[in-house]
């Protein structure tokens, strides 16, 4: 059995059980997803809390999951250890992720796999490709008439995602601190990019993606003809990341929605990332994104 743990947004619990699904398929086992870090993270101040968007996709069969399953044990000096080794009857190997660093995944069918970090990389599913943008994308079966429309009208010219992420990036000390944000000037620059080497034109089409709409609109000042979608809900979170993927270019904030709501596409436009993914880092980062990806 592999067991991922689940945590942080959307954009993260996606790149975790995309890895946890690589892993499972390799070899040839189950899938468990540990929810506990929701109940957790209630009790920490200087983290963001979410909730589990997984079950807003049809993974179907692949995934067992169980919020009471994994529980804290008094008095044991190694509580996950302790309790996974009574609840499934067999030693467990746990492999945790470097600090941005591209971490290998090992494993073996006499061991249980536990992984705990984000696993930002496409590298970590490499192979399974297909699999799981099938899986991702058939919520887009679901579209409601107003998405489906918005979703016609990327798809009929030249469009460009714009992602601009703020909410905890501005709010939350931690995560303002570890992550930062971009600057209009990178997404200036972006846009720049695309005109200069002809992906985009005047009669181009830019859609806003923002937790912050409202700013963005006081901010941001471009001459396209500008789409801002701000019409689901926060419950409906994946809905706007799988619409950023009708686009036919992308720029992404320094984000894990965005970044799949990228990769997603089936396009063959350009994504363009920020090449400071997170504040104050010198570490090499291009492990994170496909080759073609252009870094700003």
């Amino acid at each position: 059995m592999v067991i991922v743990k689940i945590m942080g947004g959307l954009g993260n619990q996606m790149f975790q059980f995309a890895a946890g699904f690589a892993t499972s398929k390799k070899l040839n086992t189950k899938l468990f997803l540990d929810l506990s870090w929701f109940n957790q993270s209630l009790n920490q101040n200087n983290i963001t809390s979410r909730k589990f968007e997984l079950d807003k996709f049809e993974l179907g069969d692949f995934i067992l999951y169980d919020l009471n399953i994994l529980k804290w044990v008094e008095n044991k000096e190694n509580k996950l250890k302790y309790v996974l080794n009574h609840l499934l009857g067999r030693s467990i190997h746990k492999v945790t992720e470097k600090h941005i660093e591209y971490t290998e995944i090992t494993g073996n069918k006499k061991k249980h796999l536990y992984l705990e970090g984000y696993w930002q990389s496409h590298k970590y599913f490499l192979g399974n490709e297909h699999e799981i943008k099938s899986l991702f994308l058939k919520p887009v079966d679901y579209f409601n008439n107003e998405n489906r429309t918005i979703a016609d009208r990327m798809r009929s010219k030249n469009s460009i995602a714009i992602h601009i992420r703020r909410g905890d990036y501005v709010r939350n000390i931690h995560a303002n601190s570890f992550h930062g944000l971009c600057s209009m000037d990178y997404y200036l620059n972006a846009i720049d990019y695309l005109v200069k080497n002809n992906y985009a034109n005047p009669n181009s089409e830019l859609f806003i993606f923002s937790d912050e709409i409202e700013w963005v609109k006081n901010n941001l000042k471009v001459d396209y003809n500008t789409y801002y979608v701000n019409h689901n809900s926060s419950e409906q979170a994946h809905l706007d990341l799988l619409l950023m993927s009708q686009c036919e270019h992308h720029i992404l904030a320094n984000s894990s929605f965005s970044w799949w709501g990228a990769y997603l596409s089936t396009s063959k436009g350009k994504k363009i990332a920020p090449k400071s993914w997170y504040a104050g880092s010198s570490k090499d980062t291009s492990f994170m994104f496909p080759e073609a990806w252009i870094r700003l």
